[in-house]
């Protein structure tokens, strides 16, 4: 006799084509792409470890960094993107230094990029929830704390105080 376990597989990697109001498209990957949360992380501990007595102008701020990430990570690719000094602009291909060097020069678009990232990964997450059935414990983080139950030992206590 054996074992015979059946793994359900969805996919991991929660992308989807969005249109900007320029007419631009993006494949925007959902925030809770692996990459980008690694990037995040690093972000963190960097920050941790800032000397700020040593800070020089070259030195880039935990913000750069996290407008870098979103634009290495929760960009996949994209369309009908011009880039370059005003009025010299030409269209350029998708890399990651092209997406990290976007975001970091628009505000507006990473958090165009963010939204997206965000309304993505709920879309896939609800879509998981539908394939495996949700779970029994909720994922929030949250631990709801059951009231402990009067033992005997506690109620002659009780009545001591009252």
């Amino acid at each position: 006799m054996s074992l015979t376990l059946t793994v359900q597989k969805y996919s991991n990697l929660a992308q989807k084509w969005v249109k900007h109001e320029s007419g631009a498209e993006f494949l925007i990957n959902g925030i809770g792409n692996k990459s980008y949360n690694l990037a995040l992380e690093q972000v963190a501990d960097k920050s941790r470890n800032i000397d700020f007595r040593n800070i020089k102008d070259t030195d880039e701020s935990p913000t750069e960094l996290m407008l870098e990430a979103a634009g290495r990570y929760l960009i996949a690719d994209w369309r009908n993107i011009k880039m370059g000094e005003k009025g010299n602009e030409q269209e350029v291909d998708f890399t990651k230094e092209n997406g990290a060097l976007a975001l970091t020069n628009s505000i507006p678009l990473w958090s165009f990029v963010m939204e997206n990232a965000r309304k993505i990964q709920a879309e896939i997450d609800g879509e998981k929830v539908e394939l495996l059935g949700k779970s029994e414990t909720e994922s929030t983080g949250v631990v709801k704390m059951q009231p402990k139950r009067k033992t005997q030992s506690t109620k002659h206590l009780e009545k001591k105080i009252e």
